[in-house]
């Protein structure tokens, strides 16, 4: 038996079923053992410690508490955080346990100084900090030594390569693959429909609610101006979480990938959307130009003015020429970035490495 690895992980999101069905544990003599404050409807096959009493800021600190207790009844070597300001704090300050921790982006971008001098402390107890965009590691330079800084696209599952769809679309279809939170822009997806529908035949916008609760003011105010801008016919919403294969039969519907958050690293849906043949249209930001080139790769929006953004998605969708050209191009772009797997395997290898020596 190999050592044991716990994993700090949000259990419902997309990510998890990556690292849920990752294959090559045994390659790497790992044995994972999952945490997380959210239940997941695929668990059967692995173990997955759930703490699911109280509201999430209960749970966090429920996991604080409990940390200790799981290393020892587990029997845990090492942990991989997900999120600095949660799991990565909560490993640092409450285990002495080697610690790999992954920054998704929103959780050092547009912070305070005083957040990171609070989280230097704990910063410095981390063994590696991965991300996938040098401008994400640039956030944290400051308070961790450069040597610990490490640079490595995740990719996407193995599943998008063997059913790549490079095929143009009957209809003009839009996918808004984000969850219902300001962070995503969700009004301002809803907002350039109105102005796109008039002016494209039959267009549809698909959106992803999925685990974003009904109840939540933010939800229902994009329900309302739905509503309000009689839009209930020309978008249809997906009240609940996706799995691969459902994904990807979206993202086979839309021309465009609808992809405009305020702060982001690159999105896994983007590179998904991408190996299914749709383009993405996106948030004006640093961490996306490191990978995707202008009008070759994606269309870039500066986040300002809903009609040019409205523009740009209606002279996409009336170009067959440029869309197959950009098609084209990020089929072989995704395929250099390479699959989860191979490259998720060289994150851990570089984290063992700096443990065992």
């Amino acid at each position: 038996m190999g050592r044991r690895i716990l994993i700090l992980i949000n259990a419902r999101s997309p990510f998890f079923d990556y690292w849920r069905k990752f294959p090559d544990w045994d390659q790497l003599d790992l044995e994972p053992v999952f945490a997380s404050i959210h239940r997941s409807d695929n668990q059967t096959d692995i173990t997955l410690i759930s703490i699911t009493d109280g509201n999430p800021i209960m749970r966090y600190i429920k996991l604080w508490r409990k940390l200790p207790e799981i290393i020892e009844q587990e029997k845990i070597d090492l942990i991989h955080a997900q999120y600095l300001s949660h799991h990565g704090l909560i490993a640092a300050s409450r285990s002495k346990k080697p610690v790999l921790l992954t920054l998704y982006g929103s959780d050092v971008f547009h912070k305070p100084p005083l957040y990171f001098r609070f989280l230097r402390r704990y910063l410095k107890r981390i063994t590696l900090i991965h991300a996938q965009s040098k401008y994400t590691l640039q956030q944290i330079a400051h308070v961790v030594p450069e040597d610990r800084l490490y640079l490595q696209h995740w990719g996407i599952s193995p599943k998008y390569f063997d059913n790549q769809y490079d095929q143009l679309r009957s209809e003009p279809v839009i996918f808004s693959p984000r969850n219902f939170v300001k962070l995503y822009n969700i009004e301002k997806v809803v907002r350039v429909m109105a102005l796109v529908v008039p002016q494209v035949e039959d267009c549809r916008l698909i959106m992803l609610r999925g685990y974003t609760d009904p109840a939540d003011t933010y939800v229902k105010h994009i329900y309302q101006l739905i509503s309000e801008l009689g839009l209930q016919d020309h978008i249809t919403i997906i009240d609940r979480i996706l799995n691969a294969e459902e994904m990807r039969q979206f993202y086979r519907q839309a021309t465009i990938n609808l992809n405009i958050p305020t702060k982001d690293q690159l999105a896994l849906s983007i590179l998904e959307g991408m190996s299914q043949g749709s383009i993405p249209i996106i948030a004006e930001l640093e961490t996306y130009r490191e990978h995707l080139v202008e009008d070759e790769n994606a269309i870039y929006w500066d986040g300002e003015h809903i009609s040019d953004l409205a523009e740009k998605i209606i002279t996409l969708l009336r170009n067959k020429d440029k869309q197959q050209q950009m098609i084209e191009n990020n089929i072989a772009l995704v395929n250099e970035i390479g699959s989860f797997p191979r490259n998720m395997t060289k994150i851990y290898q570089e984290f063992l490495e700096r443990v065992d020596t």
